[in-house]
């Protein structure tokens, strides 16, 4: 009976120490997606932008500046 109790209470130990690990790697997944998403967003503006350049050559420097 001890035994029996000993391995529900171990059971219980590791499925919290699962549930707390996918918590900490889930929120660190939800910060790198919003920095991604900051990045493709300024890169997508700034190429953008430098396509509205009107004279040949000075866009493509802009844009690998």
């Amino acid at each position: 009976m001890a035994n029996e109790t000993a391995e529900k209470v171990i059971d219980q130990v590791q499925e919290t120490s699962v549930e707390a690990t996918k918590l900490a790697v889930t929120s660190d997944l939800e910060a790198k997606r919003s920095e991604a998403n900051d990045l493709i967003r300024r890169y997508a503006l700034f190429g953008t932008a430098t396509g509205l350049i009107p004279m040949v050559g000075v866009d493509i420097l802009a844009a690998t500046a």
